[in-house]
């Protein structure tokens, strides 16, 4: 009996044993990281452009619309706002592990129109990413101007409030950078 293999043999069966052992790989690998990579489920009802805004705006108050996202979504979920994307923890043992396990993928601030304008393009400590600068002004901070001591660390905290009840005021701009250019608001 003659055996022979022409080219285009090889060539097919090299190609579907490559096809094979390629889906074999890549099945093991989405079966290793079915449970490591698990993301929240984002809440339903979200607008292109405002996200979730239009239901944290309504007639009820927003922790009561979040209790009840939390019922129907689990402890942990995603929402919208303009264009950024929040998680939001309901659960006291899910929110230390947050602050306490993860506190560094947690530490960084959102950048905020309002934290580069009046905070020296993201200079000042409070809303600079976290890192050595961070800590080292966080420290001179609380031992210089927090005393109670201080007169003029009282002046600082009263300084201190009104500019955070500042940096607290809405901006349409925060959740919907392209609106940046109209100003709505004022601030």
């Amino acid at each position: 009996m003659d055996f022979h293999l022409s080219f285009s043999t090889i060539v097919a069966t090299s190609f579907s044993l490559i096809v094979v052992v390629f889906l074999l790989h890549s099945l093991n690998r989405k079966k290793a990281n079915r449970g490591k990579n698990r993301k929240p489920p984002q809440a339903e009802g979200a607008w292109p452009i405002i996200g979730h805004l239009h239901l944290l705006g309504g007639s009820q108050l927003p922790h009561y619309v979040l209790g009840d996202m939390a019922d129907k979504y689990g402890p942990i979920f995603t929402i919208k706002l303009g264009y950024h994307q929040a998680l939001v923890v309901s659960n006291g043992s899910i929110a230390k592990e947050c602050f306490t396990t993860n506190d560094k993928a947690f530490a960084t601030r959102p950048k905020a129109e309002a934290t580069k304008l009046m905070g020296y393009n993201y200079a000042m400590f409070r809303f600079a990413t976290y890192g050595d600068y961070w800590r080292q002004a966080r420290k001179m901070v609380t031992l210089e101007r927090f005393s109670p001591r201080d007169e003029e660390g009282v002046r600082f905290q009263i300084v201190v409030k009104k500019f955070f009840e500042l940096m607290g005021a809405f901006v349409v701009s925060d959740f919907i950078p392209y609106l940046k250019f109209l100003d709505v608001g004022g601030h």
